[in-house]
């Protein structure tokens, strides 16, 4: 069992141009949500677990923002674009490197 209520969610979204997301950060950042990475296209965001999805739905809805994972753990995610965190081979399936 976790020993906080509220869990971290970080968010993986890959953006066009700056504009389009300046545009999603101003409506996101009234539900608390926080950018915390952001290299070229990519950017990871901080959400908690409760307003999660209606954070996705609104970066979604913005032209040229596209969200594509979710998780609770940002190393994660940062491997996924290329930049730190888990090198490819162990990033499926929570494996732990050797």
């Amino acid at each position: 069992m976790k020993s906080s209520r509220l869990r971290k969610r970080y968010i993986l979204v890959e953006c066009q141009n700056r504009e389009a997301l300046l545009s999603m950060e101003a409506r996101v950042s009234p539900l608390g949500v926080r950018r915390k990475y952001w290299r070229g296209r990519y950017a990871i965001y901080l959400a908690n677990q409760f307003n999660k999805n209606d954070a996705i739905d609104l970066m979604n809805s913005v032209d040229g923002v596209r969200t594509l994972l979710t998780s609770g753990s940002i190393r994660k995610l940062k491997g996924l674009t290329g930049n730190g965190g888990m090198p490819p081979p162990y990033q499926r399936y929570g494996a732990r490197r050797q």
